[in-house]
């Protein structure tokens, strides 16, 4: 999968869109986006839903479906809602995608929600190599956050529309 590439990720209107929450749970996806053309990552597909983590707190989990080869290759990704920003050019969410089942090697998540009169509210989320930094939930593999290792599927819940904001 590509190492830095951007996309947008929208609320989800598509009832096809689904999202596999378990081997024999599938649900109507809450979001979906694409790779950008731009960043040669346009056969990357975003699909997500709303998520509680075990410890309570509420997440976007998502999964990437990387086209670019005979197969298709998935990875499991969270965004977490940046409670330590401070400014306008931090992000509002950030999180990680694992690109091994171990949790070894990961890229990092950084989230903007954005407004627009056409899509409306959205996030644009900007994908690049991991660098972790002490006290973010993604640096632990989103263990402080979701109270589980990297790659272990954690029970997700119904979370309160207001929580995420779009």
């Amino acid at each position: 999968m590509k190492k830095a590439f951007n996309f947008s990720l929208f609320k989800n209107t598509v009832d096809g869109i689904t999202f596999n929450k378990s081997k024999d749970e599938k649900v109507r996806a809450d979001y979906n986006g694409n790779g950008s053309e731009r960043d040669g990552a346009e056969k990357i597909q975003i699909i997500g839903i709303k998520a509680l983590s075990q410890g309570g707190k509420q997440y976007i989990r998502l999964v990437f479906i990387d086209r670019n080869g005979l197969d298709n290759e998935y990875h499991n990704a969270a965004l977490f809602l940046n409670e330590k920003k401070d400014g306008e050019k931090q992000p509002d969410y950030t999180g990680s995608i694992d690109l091994d089942r171990d949790g070894n090697e990961r890229l990092r998540l950084a989230a903007w929600l954005k407004n627009s009169d056409r899509a409306g509210r959205y996030l644009s989320v900007s994908v690049s190599e991991f660098l972790p930094k002490e006290g973010d939930p993604a640096a632990a593999g989103a263990e402080g956050a979701e109270g589980g290792v990297p790659g272990t599927p954690v029970p997700a819940g119904a979370p309160e529309d207001d929580e995420i904001p779009f």
